[in-house]
C-alpha cells in the first residue's frame, strides 16, 4: 500500500506529517499484480479527475515495484527459516 498526495503541481508518494498537512486530499492504493486491490481516498478536500488519475498511475507503479521488491526478498527466505522474532 502506498499513499499518494498532490501538493502544488508535484504527486508526493508516502509522505510525511508535514507534507499531508499541505493537501487537501490523498489516494491510498494497494495492488495485488497489475490490477488495483484497494483504492481509498482521504483528507477533507475533494481531488479534480485527472489529479485522481495522476495519483492512481503514479500509486500503482510504486506499488508493483515495492510488491516485486517483498516476493524477490520473500523468495531468498529458505523453507523452516527462522526470521526476526517469530520463531
Amino acid at each position: 500500500m502506498v499513499t499518494v498526495c498532490k501538493i502544488g503541481e508535484q504527486c508526493i508518494v508516502d509522505p510525511n506529517v508535514a507534507e499531508e498537512q499541505c493537501s487537501v486530499g490523498a489516494v491510498v492504493v494497494a495492488v495485488s499484480g497489475d490490477k488495483f486491490s484497494t483504492v481509498l481516498q482521504t483528507g477533507t478536500g475533494s481531488l479534480h479527475s485527472s489529479t485522481l488519475l495522476e495519483c492512481l498511475k503514479l500509486g500503482l507503479k510504486v506499488a508493483q515495484r515495492l510488491d516485486a521488491g517483498l516476493y524477490e526478498t520473500l523468495s531468498h527466505i529458505q523453507p523452516n527459516q527462522d526470521i526476526g522474532f517469530l520463531k
